[in-house]
């Protein structure tokens, strides 16, 4: 498990998240930055419980406004979590 993992766990609730094991066909090209580092992809739902469901580059899509927060909160739990292991690191070099 990355600290992305663990930080949403920590932010959420592990009965609040999933780790997608399967590759997914999202359309994103963040494939591309992971050649050139380490990193993992965060999907974050966003969608007004209870609304139809409509895909989110559809002009009927409305998005709930409280998952940024989430989002930000889960970001920064991650970069304090790698930036504690890597200062961790750096003491055993």
């Amino acid at each position: 498990m990355c600290s992305s993992d663990l930080s949403a766990h920590r932010v959420l609730g592990p009965e609040h998240t999933a780790i997608i094991d399967q590759p997914s066909m999202g359309g994103e090209d963040f494939s591309v930055y992971l050649d050139h580092a380490p990193g993992a992809l965060l999907r974050l739902g966003c969608g007004i419980s209870g609304a139809e469901s409509t895909f989110l580059h559809s002009s009927m899509f409305d998005i709930d406004e409280r998952a940024i927060g989430f989002g930000a909160r889960i970001l920064l739990r991650a970069a304090l979590v790698l930036s504690a292991d890597m200062r961790r690191s750096a003491r055993k070099e």
